[in-house]
């Protein structure tokens, strides 16, 4: 379930460093498109599995093995 969602990142990273390239700059709406809608898969990846950002690190945690 987390690698998923860290492959997920992966690829949104990949396509943010695109944006930012001259070479990609045709594309660059195609891009924006994508990046809006890998925001949605992950926000919603995020809340179907109520997982949350480990305070302490970038790791992402189902809210049941967070230490309260």
């Amino acid at each position: 379930m987390l690698l998923f969602l860290e492959k997920l990142q992966a690829k949104r990273g990949t396509i943010a460093r695109q944006l930012e390239q001259a070479e990609f700059e045709a594309i660059r709406p195609v891009l924006c498109g994508e990046l809006k809608a890998i925001d949605q898969v992950i926000e919603e990846y995020v809340l179907l599995f109520d997982l949350q950002e480990d305070a302490g690190s970038s790791t992402t945690l189902p809210r049941n093995e967070r230490e309260e």
